[in-house]
């Protein structure tokens, strides 16, 4: 199974589910490795130099793991973007039905009649809350994903890459 089809679920359907929050979580320090590996493979790259000529006889190997990893953690942040929307219909969904218990619950007691709505609105509270967190957590991720890539894309090529 490959990345794109083992995050999906928030592609899939417009309804905040555990599918979704399980994908995001196990994503989220997956593509965190990812950046962690691309930043040790750029510090462990021999020196080239202005000419692009390289004394260690396996610097080609190397380059080329830079090269692949970075891919990964480029893909990385096209997937972290794909959440976004997701977790936005599902914010709107949940302030929708803050607001609406809120109204039913006002509308309750103008009536004198006790209906027991807390606990629906502490849930969609606590998923409001939980939303945000994660948006945060993936901006967050973003950020860390790009810098990832400007390391790698700041190191010199060797002259027969080119």
């Amino acid at each position: 199974m490959n990345d794109e089809e083992e995050y999906s679920s928030c592609d899939r359907d417009s309804e905040w589910n555990n599918d979704k929050d399980r994908d995001i979580e196990r994503f989220i320090p997956s593509a965190s490795e990812r950046a962690d590996t691309l930043c040790r493979y750029v510090r462990e790259l021999p020196r080239v130099d202005e000419d692009g000529h390289c004394e260690c006889g396996f610097a080609a190997i190397l380059f080329g793991k830079v090269k692949e990893e970075r891919e990964r953690v480029a893909f990385s942040v096209e997937l972290a973007q794909r959440f976004f929307p997701s977790i936005d219909r599902a914010l709107s969904q949940c302030h929708k039905k803050i607001a609406w218990i809120e109204r039913e619950r006002e509308e309750l007691a103008e009536r004198g009649a006790r209906m027991e709505l807390g606990e629906d609105l502490g849930g969609q509270q606590w998923l409001c809350e939980h939303l945000v967190d994660l948006q945060e957590r993936l901006s967050a991720l973003i950020d860390r994903l790009q810098d990832a890539l400007s390391q790698a894309d700041s190191v010199p090529t060797l002259a027969d890459e080119e």
